[in-house]
């Protein structure tokens, strides 16, 4: 209780009013319930509510959590969770005031919102977004986390195109707005560009939101493609593993519909069971003391030994933390080894077993589920690694950088959708520094294409093969040129090149080779020759950049 009661300025020092107000800082405001209910679905709620007793003396009322204590006029006094500034910005807008009250950051905006939202103050909440908007066009970024934080779209679409103004380069027809119906301009971005503008934008200020809302950003940077920025929202931000469903909320998960697998119905039914496990959804597994034991299942078993355990047909009935289908999926993999699938087997299965181990105490069974997805890691890399952050598995998630930086996967080609693990920001971000560490290392050897023109001599030359840096894209039209002049190189790396690369067909670096190319198919030699020493070099890249130290940063 803070010592020197701290009033706040007028209106709201008026002890004629009916009910106090303590802000988060002490700072108390005497306010008037009626106007309060005009303005607020929520407070009319609660002050429709039976009212507890007044207290007697300045403790705190057991019967109301609300109730702090009594002012010297005899008010209840509320605890608030705001600051007395954005406390005082609310009340000031629901009161009738001939001055407005006034917005003059955006942080504040940011509070205001959160707590206007939280109380249904539409009134605050219209004159928030207008400050919104009026003071994030000199911070874009902000303005637009904020918005997407919120579930926003028209401020999230309007931050957009003030960042896409920013970062693309000056266009006749001018920036094109997210809302716009004309055709997306053309971008010269590159790669590099992709990695720089993410890195640029990046604000640690809002690291826990979902990396859905920086990717789309980047990508509506980079193509101008129109997309929904802000949905989902995040109205009530949570931490990651909440939100990912292998974790606490798929040990929640609920299906009246399980049933036991026939396999293990025939096991169960030919050896006497001696303990039944219920599920929180109520559904009931009869299983093995000596199977758990095995297990790991020690923290299970201690519940059936307690004096108080419940019984049911004279055996052990034990609740464990994890719902029907988690249960059943614990109980096969106790009863049969982990090496035996069953039909539709996925790598998701081996994670979700994992968590419903884990949150059960079962150790061994976890650890060996784990180990079995990690073999998966390289089917589904962004996940992987987004899956290894948020569980904060450095050492796998670098595992995961590493596999996509070696196989030459763009970073803006991995595809952050709603349906994707939803790892933060500051994981995405992560990822994004490991690329651009990696892009400022080959920076001292940019990739450069000289053409000659003098004829197949110069081609022939021998330094022309160790320093011809060609990319796929340009391999593959020399490819074309080779085949529209039916020239026979019978060097067998048809199969090789005939398609562009899976992860680089989208390479910007377009030339016309055959403007330039009087032999191709030295040329193509040349790129065999030169793409694996640029692979060598890639790899020499890779093992100069301590990757856990970016990945542990983002995991702390």
């Amino acid at each position: 209780m803070p010592t020197t009661r701290v009033i706040a300025q007028s209106p709201f020092d008026n002890t004629a009013a009916s009910i106090v107000l303590r802000s988060c800082d002490n700072v108390e405001f005497y306010v008037y319930k009626e106007i309060l209910k005009v303005a607020s679905p929520f407070f009319s709620t609660m002050f429709s509510l039976p009212q507890p007793p007044p207290p007697t003396n300045h403790s705190i009322n057991p019967s109301s959590a609300m109730v702090d204590e009594m002012s010297p006029e005899g008010l209840i006094i509320i605890p608030m969770p705001e600051d007395s500034e954005s406390l005082d910005y609310i009340l000031r807008v629901c009161y009738p005031l001939r001055t407005p009250a006034r917005l003059t950051s955006l942080s504040l905006v940011e509070k205001v919102l959160a707590s206007a939202l939280k109380y249904e103050i539409d009134r605050v909440v219209d004159r928030a977004k207008k400050y919104l908007v009026r003071l994030g066009r000199s911070d874009p970024v902000c303005l637009y986390m904020i918005s997407c934080k919120f579930g926003m779209e028209e401020e999230a679409r309007i931050a957009a195109s003030l960042l896409r103004e920013r970062y693309c380069p000056i266009h006749p027809r001018g920036p094109r707005s997210p809302s716009s119906s004309s055709p997306p301009l053309p971008l010269t971005s590159t790669e590099k560009d992709f990695v720089r503008i993410a890195i640029e934008v990046y604000n640690d200020k809002y690291s826990d939101l979902p990396a859905i809302f920086l990717y789309r950003l980047l990508k509506y940077i980079q193509s101008g493609e129109q997309q929904s920025f802000s949905h989902p929202s995040l109205l009530s931000p949570h931490h990651p593993r909440d939100q990912y469903p292998g974790c606490e909320s798929l040990v929640n998960e609920s299906d009246s519909t399980l049933e036991l697998s026939s396999d293990l119905v025939d096991l169960l039914s030919k050896h006497p069971t001696d303990i039944l496990l219920q599920s929180s959804d109520g559904m009931v597994v009869p299983t093995h003391k000596l199977i758990l034991r095995i297990a790991s299942g020690d923290t299970i078993l201690s519940q059936s030994e307690v004096g108080d355990c419940p019984q049911r047909n004279n055996l052990s009935l034990v609740s464990v933390p994890v719902t029907g289908k988690a249960l059943i999926q614990l109980v096969r993999a106790c009863c049969f080894p982990l090496g035996c699938h069953e039909d539709g087997h996925k790598p998701e299965d081996d994670l979700h077993l994992f968590y419903s181990a884990q949150s059960c105490g079962m150790h061994k069974i976890a650890t060996t589920a784990k180990e079995r997805w990690l073999s998966h890691l390289n089917e589904d890399p962004l996940n992987s690694y987004f899956i290894a952050s948020l569980n904060g598995w450095v050492h796998e998630a670098c595992e995961v950088l590493r596999y996509m930086a070696t196989e030459g996967i763009p970073a803006s080609s991995m595809c952050v959708t709603a349906m994707c693990i939803p790892g933060t920001a500051k994981h995405y971000h992560a990822l994004l520094q490991y690329y651009d560490a990696i892009q400022r290392l080959e920076k001292t050897e940019e990739h450069h294409i000289n053409f000659p023109s003098q004829g197949v001599e110069t081609w022939n030359h021998p330094s022309y093969a160790s320093s011809a840096n060609i990319t796929p894209m340009v391999a593959f039209r020399a490819l074309q040129v080779v085949l529209s002049q039916g020239c026979n190189y019978g060097y067998g790396i048809l199969p090789k090149i005939v398609d562009p690369p899976r992860h680089q067909k989208g390479s910007l670096i377009n030339v016309n080779v055959d403007k330039y190319i009087d032999d191709p198919a030295r040329f193509i030699r040349a790129m065999v020759h030169d793409s694996r020493r640029l692979d060598k070099k890639r790899k020499r890249c890779l093992e100069m950049i301590d990757a856990s130290q970016i990945v542990e940063a983002a995991t702390m």
